[in-house]
């Protein structure tokens, strides 16, 4: 995954440098964020906004005197260069990890919207889509009334279990479906990463 923590960057009137200019300005702020997070967090969107609209973050907890501020393109394939450039102009800021994009984590149990799904329920089978690949993820209980629903949830392991960076560049379509009939060689969100990337390197090698 993708990590930039640059220091070497020259002050300039881009939107980057202004947001940086910016975020030293409120630092101790965002690094305390917990003393009025809801403030904190619209003025937070609403400097990065003015780099790109799709941008969003998160935040690691603190550790020591040190704290992880993640730029994410919130899964929009159009904000990607801009989350690359935001953290590549970072300045020095040594209470910080800059890192660029949602990272890979263990996918766990999700409730959402009332839907609990077990991580170890899920199976996903992966089949080429042009350069990328097509994913089709089955999720138990998953019906047309509550498709939306199933479909976030979908994403969402998708997103833990390969990290946004991959999930945007990899990932050329996402189906959705119960798992009345999983197909054979439908895989497990464990085995998900190794599967996709073999995929890739297999569907690169003829192109």
């Amino acid at each position: 995954m993708p990590l930039f923590n640059f220091g070497s960057g020259k002050p300039t009137s881009t939107p980057e440098a202004t947001f940086w200019n910016w975020f030293l300005k409120n630092e101790d702020r965002l690094f305390n964020l917990e003393i009025d997070m809801e403030s904190t967090f619209a003025m937070l969107s609403e400097a990065m906004n003015k780099v790109h609209p799709y941008l969003t973050f998160e935040f690691g907890p603190k550790r020591g005197n040190k704290r992880e501020f993640i730029i994410s393109a919130d899964g929009m394939r159009e904000a990607l260069p801009k989350v690359q450039s935001l953290c590549a102009a970072a300045p020095q800021l040594p209470r910080w990890e800059v890192i660029a994009f949602r990272r890979r984590r263990e996918a766990g149990d999700i409730t959402f919207n009332g839907i609990t799904i077990r991580a170890e329920d899920v199976r996903v089978l992966v089949e080429p889509c042009g350069p990328k690949v097509g994913v089709t993820v089955f999720i138990p209980g998953f019906g047309q009334e509550l498709e939306d629903h199933y479909t976030n949830i979908a994403f969402i392991y998708l997103d833990h279990t390969l990290g946004e960076f991959d999930v945007i560049t990899m990932i050329g379509s996402v189906n959705v479906f119960g798992t009345t009939s999983v197909p054979n060689g439908a895989v497990t969100l464990r085995e998900l990463p190794e599967t996709v990337h073999t995929f890739m390197s297999t569907t690169n090698r003829y192109n």
